[in-house]
């Protein structure tokens, strides 16, 4: 079967054969890739940005849905014919976060061990995976939202990470990719009244706004001439911060937007060279949390509900978050559209 494999860091990708997986143990699940997703960091992969994540021929791709093929001889959660999406890392189920919850913290998972970095993952025409990495999708969930129970599944861990927010809380949302866009369509969807998204982008600040009618959006100039308006006022400012641009300098700017006893969820992958300068006595009087968001610990199950309910709503059209579909063949065109950022995502999507 050809397969889209990652060669190394600053040697991209290429397209290559690899025989069709076979199962060897009674636990694993086979399924056909209807559709897979490539992610931002999947570009990041093979233009060399990751270094130390991701071993040379590896297939790429985490974000994948299709139906299973085969089962192993133990396999109760799935049957052939089930529709199903992709949970990419795994977990050894026995080390000490593992048995705290935290398998997106294990030694031998976790980005050490997750499909489309180290394992072979879904820019392929099948998978083949453990039987807990697979998830039954929606009836009416469409093999294309498939792909986007990954992502959501990432944001349900930062929107964890927010810890207890009220309903009419002032949440801030930085930056407007596919991920800030989900986060954004969640939030508004959950019933939070006071959300606002910044990007610098203007095309990307219009998406957002249209499809986030509630949604408060703007540039980040406008929150930097807020904060000096209200130099002084201890109610202003935001409750919880999630950054998703994976910008430092917008990092370092996030912690003065917080009210006192607001959180700041780390999301984005920030460069490896870049610092953030706080001040532990303003943390301190200020009461500020803040903390990261890793993976998806346990959280896939209740990614495809809320991209199943979104999707019902109506608040998951392509069109809309600028997402494209390419044909498989053309995975080197979806790849450099997403690179210079013509598109927000894009999707391949695989023949019968």
């Amino acid at each position: 079967m050809e397969v889209i494999v990652y060669n190394g860091e600053d040697k991209g990708a290429s397209l290559q054969t690899k025989p069709l997986p076979r199962i060897t143990k009674p636990n694993q699940v086979i399924f056909k890739v209807k559709a897979a997703g490539i992610c931002g960091s999947d570009v990041n992969l093979i233009n060399g940005r990751l270094q130390g994540i991701g071993i040379p021929g590896v297939t790429i791709g985490h974000e994948a849905s299709g139906v299973v093929t085969e089962i192993g001889s133990e396999v109760t959660n799935v049957k052939v014919g089930d529709r199903v999406a992709l949970e990419p890392p795994l977990s050894c189920d026995k080390c000490r976060y593992c048995q705290r919850g935290k398998p997106n913290l294990c030694p031998e998972g976790g980005l050490k061990y997750a499909h489309g970095k180290t394992r072979d993952g879904g820019l392929a025409p099948f998978v083949l995976t453990d039987a807990k990495q697979v998830f039954k999708l929606d009836d009416d969930t469409s093999f294309l939202h498939g792909v986007l129970c990954e992502p959501t599944s990432d944001l349900m861990r930062a929107y964890a990470q927010m810890g207890h927010i009220r309903k009419d809380d002032a949440l801030l949302v930085i930056g407007a990719g596919i991920c800030g866009m989900i986060m954004a369509t969640y939030l508004e969807e959950e019933g939070y009244t006071h959300v606002t998204v910044s990007q610098r982008s203007a095309p990307r600040r219009a998406i957002v706004a249209a499809q986030c009618p509630s949604v408060r959006v703007v540039d980040p100039e406008t929150l930097d001439r807020e904060r000096a308006e209200n130099a002084g006022n201890r109610e202003w400012g935001f409750d919880a911060i999630v950054d998703i641009s994976g910008n430092g300098e917008a990092v370092q700017k996030a912690v003065h937007l917080l009210r006192p006893g607001g959180t700041l969820v780390l999301f984005g992958g920030c460069p490896a060279e870049a610092r953030v300068e706080l001040s532990p006595l303003l943390m301190v009087v200020n009461e500020w949390t803040v903390t990261s968001s890793l993976m998806q610990p346990n959280l896939f199950g209740k990614a495809v509900a809320a991209v199943g309910q979104m999707a019902r709503n109506g608040r998951l059209h392509f069109d809309s978050l600028h997402i494209r579909t390419f044909p498989f063949a053309q995975w080197q065109t979806a790849f450099h559209h997403l690179a210079t950022r013509q598109i927000s995502k894009a999707v391949l999507l695989l023949e019968d």
